[in-house]
């Protein structure tokens, strides 16, 4: 008695008679009294059992409340969360164009740029630049803007 755990889960393997409702159901029809009457200290013993058996379940029912509590937290911080990473992709999203729209000249020349080397690759021959082309494609391309 002095060794047994009342708190806390026990993960041994247990047979049917030594489960709390087979216990508890072979203790159903006795009261304290009429053991105390029949003997003293099978009535200690009876006394320790029925605490042990009342805390037992009282443990039980906690934990698999608790368990329960745990798994709707979660649930909600996931909700949280999800929602969370929802908005912030919103509100990315709606930085970035309005990043792109008071960077649109850069943006534009930067791809003119790029469409006009395109252009000057692919022919065969290539015309003539005057003096200012040639100095405009030699400097490379205009800066593009990065969005951070």
């Amino acid at each position: 008695m002095a060794d047994y755990q009342v708190l806390g889960a026990k993960f041994a393997e247990y047979r049917e008679f030594n489960k709390l409702n087979f216990v508890d159901t072979l203790m159903a029809g006795l009261l304290q009294e009429d053991v105390d009457a029949h003997n003293v200290a099978f009535g200690k013993l009876f006394k320790w059992l029925t605490t042990a058996l009342a805390t037992r379940k009282a443990d039980i029912t906690r934990r698999h409340a608790q368990i329960k509590r745990s798994g709707e937290e979660r649930a909600t911080r996931l909700t949280e969360a999800e929602a969370r990473e929802t908005l912030k992709c919103e509100r990315l999203a709606e930085e970035e164009e309005k990043f792109k729209g008071d960077h649109k000249e850069e943006i534009d020349a930067f791809e003119k740029w790029t469409e006009e080397q395109k252009q000057r690759e692919s022919q065969e021959y290539g015309e003539e630049l005057d003096e200012e082309e040639e100095a405009r494609m030699a400097a490379g391309p205009p800066p593009l803007p990065n969005f951070d």
